[in-house]
């Protein structure tokens, strides 16, 4: 199995890592990001450059190992096409129709999590929330967080052959928050006055079960322990 990897600094690009995405999978929400990856910035130039590297002998790796058994899998495995998590940013201008979407030289690498993860022992499945941590590792309670927020994020890789491809995904295991980007609430513009009416304060002493953050390949993801995070 991959070790985890920690990605630079990057901003975050439609992230879902508090309120996981139901838009593809209802049955399994997943949380997700796209990672910016500066290409003016030296460091993420090269993080990528390593990155693309290892994923491509993880894929041809996997590749040999269904080669060796044989049968149709190994047939299919080998004209396999390779689809790797990374993509062209691009800037988005107009609305509706008129919108266009231009290429701006910068990559986005995609992650994702499965919310739901079956428990070995009973094959129950749990709900799974990621680890956020702040730079002093201290963990996080923060409502929904948006472009722009600067993250590092801690991903195990994974390969898998799908409808005779093959798929580099990154599975996220934990993040921490450099820079938080949040959204804007129409309770921004009261104002606070010192006489009036005081409501009683509010508090969630509930934390939901993690259930783990190792995807591990699974589609309902696993339950083995948390790797050792080196931010």
């Amino acid at each position: 199995m991959a070790k985890t990897i920690l990605t630079p600094v990057t901003a975050a690009k439609f992230p879902h890592l508090v309120t996981p995405n139901d838009h593809f999978n209802k049955e399994n929400p997943t949380y997700e990001t796209k990672q910016v990856f500066d290409m003016e910035n030296d460091e993420h130039v090269a993080w990528l450059e390593r990155f693309r590297e290892q994923g491509a002998k993880l894929v041809e790796d996997f590749r040999a190992e269904i080669v060796k058994k044989g049968g149709k899998p190994a047939a299919q495995a080998k004209k396999a096409e390779v689809i790797l998590p990374i993509e062209e940013d691009y800037d988005v201008e107009g609305e509706g129709e008129e919108q266009t979407y231009t290429p701006n030289g910068n990559f986005v690498l995609k992650m994702k999590q499965y919310s739901l993860y079956k428990e070995k022992k009973t094959g129950e499945m749990k709900k799974r929330s990621l680890p956020l941590i702040d730079t002093a590792k201290n963990p996080v309670k923060t409502g929904d967080f948006y472009t722009g927020s600067k993250l590092v994020v801690a991903f195990r890789p994974n390969v898998s052959m799908v409808q005779g491809k093959l798929y580099l995904t990154c599975y996220i295991e934990a993040v921490q928050i450099h820079e938080l980007a949040t959204g804007h609430s129409a309770l921004d513009a009261f104002g606070v006055f010192e006489d009036g009416f005081k409501g009683a304060a509010s508090s969630d002493e509930s934390t939901p079960d993690d259930g783990g953050a190792d995807a591990g390949g699974e589609p309902s993801g696993s339950d083995e322990g948390a790797p050792n995070f080196n931010f």
